[in-house]
């Protein structure tokens, strides 16, 4: 006699509900693809004093809207690196496609002057297994190179008033 003959009504969709997150899980597990492919980067006004802000050129496609968070660091002439404060976005963009924005990014007033390097690394979280575990998918680390010139700002002299 075939078993599942026997199996009660109630079972069946209790199977399926446990094939469909089994699926699930399998599949957001698996979910390894960029969902952004960066054609170029630039940083359009190099050089650029210490203090001042880099502005930085993308050219981007984006397959599909994730949300992520970037790491960001600086590194010197001298090999000094500076951590930047981490960005994370949400996949507040509503299309897919070609796109092209600036982002502008302040330099630390105590790099020195020289060949520069900005650096970024992305991780992309895009389905609800990878906002739950640290899964998400890792893009590649950008570099993009700048020159830093001349001399950081004056330092901002505040005289405190005298109170009578």
């Amino acid at each position: 006699m075939d078993r599942a003959r026997n199996l009660p009504v109630v079972m069946y969709p209790i199977l399926v509900g446990l094939a469909f997150v089994a699926g699930s899980l399998g599949a957001w597990y698996s979910d390894t693809t960029l969902p952004i492919v960066v054609h170029s980067r630039e940083i359009t006004n190099s050089p650029v004093n210490p203090g001042g802000e880099i502005r930085v050129r993308y050219v981007i496609t984006r397959y599909r809207i994730c949300s992520g968070k970037t790491e960001r660091i600086m590194i010197d002439s001298s090999q000094t690196r500076f951590t930047l404060e981490s960005t994370a976005f949400e996949n507040t963009t509503s299309s897919t496609g070609l796109d092209e924005f600036n982002i502008t990014v302040k330099v630390p007033v105590a790099m020195a002057q020289g060949p520069a390097e900005y650096r970024t690394a992305t991780v992309y979280e895009c389905n609800p297994l990878h906002e739950i575990l640290p899964l998400g998918i890792k893009g590649p680390v950008n570099s993009i190179k700048f020159e830093v010139r001349g001399n950081p700002p004056p330092a901002q002299l505040v005289i405190p008033l005298e109170s009578k």
